[in-house]
This record gives structure tokens, sequence and C-alpha cells, in this order.
């Protein structure tokens, strides 16, 4: 009997353990479910034309823009404006520009449609410091296809990784994903485009150096696993002078853009590549006087778009052994 009596808890504990499981699924499936149809409003990428997030520290601005080398983003950093301390003046915001491709997509990609984890409703004025959205951190704008959105940025949400907004149109509160937030609160830092190129070393079939009246032509040569730069007298000889020279051009990455330098740059050198399906593809390295006898190294390419400072020790190494190669 007592044999019988065991086996029946043993199996309504089965049955109560399996209903649980079914239950706890079933909830995680909806709530996934939930997640990826709580649509705030639509939109597709290509229409976004203009983000901007302002904070107490800062302004941020991103304009699609399209060109012969493909849609980018014109960006902006604006400082807020600070009282000087001694005068009681306030100084001038400093701005600064910059060029994003790939982060900026990511946040349109984000914002067409924009879609949040939950939705929350509407928020009386009594709770709304529960969400930080009395006096919000910041506010995200969105202008896609000719309507605006605006979005009021608050706190953390429990698990510390998203955040709370609410939908100025709508009034209602959303649980949102955090890195786009995060993305934006970093601003250039994390926003401009740090990649000279958008192509892949199979691609890439010649390159045309130009500087100081002289021009040379290389060849990309060999597979995959073993590709060498050659002179087209001969096709199938590695050129380690070349090789070694290229190796330090493609250590050179932007670190800070300057727009267009109160001064013309003195180029140094023009590097045009040709690749599958595109022969207009460039990086210019350019100079312009720095502090004392130093000079700051400058690059641009079809990429960037815009003049950017890079490290001046690398720079200068191309810069000496550019002779070397177009002996």
């Amino acid at each position: 009997m007592m044999g019988r009596q065991l086996w029946v808890h043993v199996g309504l504990l089965v049955v109560a353990a399996s209903a649980s499981l079914y239950v706890w699924t079933r909830d995680n499936k909806a709530t996934a479910a939930t997640a990826a149809e709580v649509s705030v409003w639509s939109g597709r990428p290509d229409d976004v034309q203009r983000i901007t997030f302002e904070s107490s520290a800062k302004k941020i601005t991103l304009e699609s823009r399209v060109d012969a080398y493909g849609h980018w983003f014109s960006g902006s950093a604006q400082w807020v404006t600070s009282a000087s301390v001694d005068a009681g003046a306030t100084t001038a915001p400093k701005t600064t520009p910059f060029v994003s491709v790939t982060s900026a997509q990511k946040i349109a990609d984000a914002l067409a449609p924009f879609k949040a984890l939950r939705q929350i409703g509407r928020v009386d004025v009594a709770r709304a410091g529960e969400f930080g959205l009395k006096e919000p951190a910041s506010t995200l704008i969105a202008n896609i296809g000719g309507k605006e959105h605006r979005l009021a940025v608050g706190s953390a949400t429990p698990n510390g990784t998203d955040r709370y907004v609410r939908d100025e149109g709508s009034g209602y509160v959303y649980a949102a994903k955090g890195d786009l937030v995060r993305d934006l609160e970093a601003g250039e830092t994390s926003l401009l485009e740090r990649e000279l190129h958008d192509f892949q070393d199979p691609d890439l079939v010649s390159l045309r150096i130009v500087a100081g009246g002289k021009t040379r032509e290389v060849l990309r040569r060999g597979p995959p696993t073993k590709r060498i730069w050659a002179d087209p007298g001969s096709p199938d000889k590695a050129d380690e002078t070349v090789s070694n020279w290229l190796s330090k051009v493609d250590r050179l990455k932007p670190s800070e853009y300057v727009g267009e330098p109160p001064t013309p740059p003195d180029r140094i050198v023009r590097i045009e590549y040709k690749v599958k399906g595109s022969d207009r593809l460039f990086l210019e390295i350019a100079k312009t006087p720095g502090e004392g006898p130093h000079h700051e190294y400058l690059i641009r390419s079809e990429r960037t778009r815009l003049w950017t400072k890079t490290y001046a020790p690398w720079a200068e190494q191309v810069e000496q052994d550019l002779a070397s190669v177009l002996k």
C-alpha cells in the first residue's frame, strides 16, 4: 500500500512539473513574440533623413546623404554652451564634424521601423519619475519620410541594459533596447567611421600611386591564401618594397575628423584602387603645420569623405619610404 501511494505522489509530481514547464515555455514564447510585435512607429531605413540626440552635455546630429560612393551620414557633435567662470559670459559651443556609415546605418535600421521590447502604457505625472521621465535625461528626434518622431529617454530598466522611453506623439511609455541609446550617448566616439574602404582583398585588382609628378601601377596577384603585390613587368614576382610600404599605409586609421582645414593640406600621395566593379576608390595622405616643428598628418578616402587626423609617426614613415616605391 505504501509503495502504491509513493508512486501516486511521484506521478502527480511529474504531471505538475510538466505542466509548469509547459506554462514557463509558453510564457517565454509569448514574451518573445510580444517583444517582436510592439511597434512604436513604422518606416524604412532608406527614408531616415535626420537623427538628432540631445542631452544636457551635447547634441548629436546625423543627416542622411547619398553620393557616387553610396549612402552615408554627415554627423556633427555640438557641446552645450557653458558659462565662463571669470566673466560670466557664454562661450560659443564647440562643434565637431564627422562621417558615419556603418554605425549610423545600424541606428537608422533600429529606428525605421522602431520596435520596443514591451509597452508600459501611459504613465501619469506622479509616476513619471519612476521611469526617469519626469525630467528626461535626453531626447531622440527621428525625421523619417518627412515625419518627425520624438522620444523622451528615461532611466535604465531593472536589468540595467535597456531603457525606458516615451513616444511624445502618443504619450505611451516603452522599454526599448539600450544599445540604440548607448551608441548615441557615446556620440562621435562610437559613431565616426574608422574604416577607409569597404572592399575585400580578393576583390582588389591593382592600384596606382601618384606623388610628386610620378606615377606607378602595381598589381594584386595570387590565390587568396598567398596574395602578392607585383610590378606589371613581373606579374608573378612579389615586390617586397611595395608590399612593406603598403602594409604601413594599411595601418593608417582615422582618429578625428577635421572637415576642411583652414589651410589647404600639402598632399603627399594619392593612391587609386581598382577593385572588381569600381575603379574610383582612393586614399589621400597629406600634412599640415602642427605645433612647433611637427606636422599633423591627414587622410581622406572615398568612405571618410572628409579629412581626418591620423597617427603622425606611422604617416611619417609612409612619407619617408615613398621615394623607394616611386624609384
